[in-house]
């Protein structure tokens, strides 16, 4: 009798719990997968002729456009914050691998000495997978107006180690070329996620699935 009494309380207290916890699931669920805000109205285009990747081919308007695009600012001899973030978007990449609408980009900010050569040379050496990732070079103007217009702080100086100071951030563009991010706890957009810190990557990794459901509902 006493352990009927315990399994009929059991089986109440299930009949209870359960739809709660489903709630609370689906709610979550609604919840993370929100539209991610646009940081800016314009869209980033590129010209024609701009940029070579590593292999050089030319990357225009056309590799850049209907594809999510994650982007970096980096410079191959750099001793500072580049190889903690290549190795951070070299994560990123391989959580995205075999996703075609996906391009991950990486600018040189020392297009002079970082050709196409030195670049596919850096792949190698740091053992990347570059399928969907593309290590570009160009007009040092054409970079830097880039990285302007992406909110990334970029200049040289000789002091600096390496000779450039530049931040870590890492730019997420929609299939439009605009500019999506997450907000803070205040609901400011952020705009740019920090490439050397853990937590913005794993924020930047659930945001990208967000901007991937955004689309596919879209399509349904």
């Amino acid at each position: 009798m006493f352990k009927y009494r315990i399994y009929k309380w059991c089986v109440l207290f299930l009949i209870i719990l359960v739809p709660g916890i489903l709630i609370l699931f689906f709610s979550s669920a609604k919840h993370e997968f929100n539209t991610l805000p646009i940081v800016s109205n314009s869209s980033i285009s590129f010209n024609e002729n701009e940029f070579l990747n590593h292999d050089s081919i030319i990357f225009n308007q056309d590799s850049l456009s209907g594809k999510i695009n994650i982007i970096c600012f980096f410079f191959s001899r750099c001793p500072t914050i580049c190889p903690k973030m290549i190795t951070n978007m070299n994560w990123l990449k391989d959580h995205f691998l075999g996703f075609n609408d996906i391009n991950f980009l990486s600018f040189s900010i020392d297009p002079e000495h970082d050709n196409p050569v030195i670049l596919k040379e850096y792949i190698i050496k740091n053992k990347i997978n570059a399928k969907n990732w593309h290590f570009l070079t160009g007009e040092k103007e054409h970079i830097y107006n880039l990285a302007e217009r992406m909110f990334v702080s970029v200049q040289k100086d000789l002091k600096a180690p390496g000779g450039y100071l530049h931040s870590g951030s890492f730019i997420l563009l929609d299939k439009s070329g605009k500019i999506r991010s997450r907000t803070d706890d205040d609901n400011n957009i952020l705009g740019v996620y920090d490439g050397t810190r853990y937590v913005d990557i794993k924020n930047l990794h659930k945001d990208i699935q967000v901007l991937k459901a955004e689309y596919n509902k879209n399509e349904e």
